[in-house]
């Protein structure tokens, strides 16, 4: 079963809504907490945001993050409709009401992330797939993701073509804690692929900005799981500690998670 979405008797794709909704969330705050811990702390410097205003922006998306799993879980009898109502569930400003370059680009994010996904679903159509196995979910994977880093070399911000669909799998590990999959590879698997798809086509490594926002983002997961990651050190790139992450607290931890 894709959490993310159902097929229905009339082959028709259904998004749901807290998903989309959860998506934009986790894009938007985790480009928010990447950028704004820097500037609060003068460690970066942006003409458009004060570190007064970073401070400010910065611990309204860590409570906007906090609450969000209220906002992605479905009502006890009705797993479609979400639980709380966004106006119910925020006591701040709706982000979306002064747009901004986050706001932007995590509408950006989640148009390719949903994008990936139904170039997905519409792989599995054009190759005739008739059953879902782990090495037919991984051909489908690659050829969204093709079709997507051919869409983004059009789009204003660099490099949506990968992180979109990279968070849009990061948005489903919430979905499965576990992160094993029995039809589909499992989720750090079909991130890694991702990367592995990306050097390949584009000849070139993975950017700094891609591995920063997957780093936070499993900073929320495992904070969700009350686990705590390991600290980064002192001399190791994004992309080392991305790998470390995985070999010694991912892998070990696979399949043993309670289920959000």
């Amino acid at each position: 079963m894709k959490h993310y979405r159902r097929i229905d008797g009339t082959n028709k794709i259904h998004l749901h809504a807290n998903f989309c909704q959860f998506l934009w969330m986790l894009n938007y705050c985790m480009l928010v907490i990447c950028d704004c811990s820097q500037i609060k702390d003068r460690t970066a410097i942006d003409e458009d945001i004060s570190p007064e205003k970073a401070e400010v922006m910065f611990k309204e998306a860590l409570e906007m993050q906090r609450v969000g799993l209220l906002m992605f879980l479905g009502k006890v009898n009705n797993p479609l409709e979400m639980r709380v109502q966004r106006g119910e569930l925020f006591n701040f400003a709706n982000p979306v009401n002064k747009p901004n370059k986050y706001t932007d680009l995590a509408s950006a994010l989640t148009i390719s992330g949903v994008a990936y996904l139904l170039q997905h679903e519409y792989a599995h159509f054009i190759k005739e797939h008739e059953e879902s196995t782990p090495m037919l979910e991984a051909e489908a994977d690659r050829h969204g993701f093709e079709k997507l880093i051919q869409w983004g070399m059009n789009q204003p911000y660099e490099n949506v073509s990968l992180t979109g669909p990279m968070m849009a799998l990061a948005a489903t590990a919430f979905l499965n804690p576990k992160l094993v999959g029995t039809t589909h590879p499992d989720i750090d698997n079909r991130i890694a692929s991702l990367f592995a798809t990306y050097r390949d086509i584009c000849k070139k490594e993975i950017p700094e900005g891609a591995t920063k926002i997957l780093i936070a983002a499993l900073a929320y997961w495992s904070f969700a799981l009350q686990h705590e990651l390991p600290a980064i050190a002192n001399d190791e790139d994004d992309m080392t500690y991305l790998r470390r992450i995985r070999e010694t607290f991912i892998i070990p931890i696979k399949g043993k998670e309670k289920i959000i």
